[in-house]
């Protein structure tokens, strides 16, 4: 049907995948060899035809302390993914985890150690290639402790994920309209109830994961405030909760 040439990639490996064929689409294909600004001809004849099925994730790579976060776009029917990784010196292929979102982060990553990565689409048993040359480092250091916190009567609960690495965690806290911060505790539990919050009082909140001497920074933005009790009203003697209480005249 003829047409212009398309460039679609530059490679120093010996291969290469079109992602971006329209599926059902016959295209001649073109590889030059290049020596400085010397260009190769190319073997002619060579076509090729994306079948239908699952398109290969396109995969995007994150290095953080002790961790590689993988995230990838939709795949068009995929009902789940799994992601796999294997040393980039040679090895066996390991799965890290199966998914229907579109990230995983590797926790069990060695630092320092680069991996190829893998990430499969499925439908059923319908299974999608990869994308090739998808490497990741976990970086060294502390992972940033990501912090829930719930309002409760009284207090404010704190919990947070496993830090790899960690041998345990401080938290501290300092108001929101400014002041100095104050350590409440260090613990090697992944959650604390501050039950010395004032009530009303909204209050910034740090939690820092510590490995001997190394200390992690903190997830910002985490504020929480204790509530006040429910009001309650005194009839005959009987404190009765203001939610129930009803006056019929």
């Amino acid at each position: 049907m003829g047409g212009s040439w398309t460039k679609l990639g530059s490679t120093q490996s010996l291969e290469f995948t079109d992602t971006s064929a329209t599926i059902g689409a016959t295209m001649t294909y073109a590889v030059h060899a290049f020596q400085g600004s010397t260009a190769s001809d190319y073997q002619y004849g060579i076509v090729g035809t994306a079948q239908p099925g699952l398109g290969i994730p396109q995969v995007t790579v994150t290095n953080l302390p002790g961790s590689v976060k993988l995230e990838w776009r939709t795949v068009i029917g995929a009902d789940y993914f799994e992601v796999w990784r294997q040393p980039v010196t040679g090895g066996s292929w390991t799965k890290v985890g199966t998914t229907s979102s579109l990230e995983l982060t590797d926790t069990s990553a060695t630092i320092g150690a680069a991996m190829n990565y893998g990430v499969h689409a499925f439908q059923g048993s319908n299974i999608s290639g990869f994308q090739y040359g998808v490497v990741g480092i976990a970086q060294p250091g502390l992972g940033i402790p990501q912090v829930s916190v719930t309002n409760q009567v009284g207090s404010v609960k704190l919990e947070w994920r496993t830090v790899i690495g960690a041998d345990r965690y401080e938290v501290w806290r300092k108001p929101v309209a400014g002041g100095s911060w104050e350590k409440l505790v260090s613990t090697s539990a992944l959650e604390f109830t501050d039950t010395t919050a004032t009530v009303g009082a909204t209050m910034t909140y740090a939690v820092h994961a510590f490995q001997g001497s190394t200390v992690s920074d903190y997830q910002y933005g985490v504020v929480g405030t204790a509530l006040p009790a429910a009001a309650a009203f005194v009839l005959d003697g009987a404190e009765i909760d203001s939610w129930f209480f009803q006056l019929t005249v």
